[in-house]
């Protein structure tokens, strides 16, 4: 690890569902991540299909 108080240890692909890190990264994932954490953050009821 490197030793950084906001270490995360182990980077894996599904890093982007942390609730924390969408918000320190937040404007930093890329347009497909963006879309997915922005349909997923609304209540399911309110969910439209995602779009590829």
């Amino acid at each position: 690890m490197c030793g950084v108080d906001t270490c995360r240890g182990k980077v894996t692909g599904q890093d982007w569902m942390l609730p924390d890190l969408q918000l320190r990264y937040r404007g930093w994932f890329s347009p497909y991540i963006a879309n997915r954490i922005a349909v997923l953050s609304q209540p399911s009821g309110q969910r439209r299909a995602f779009a590829y």
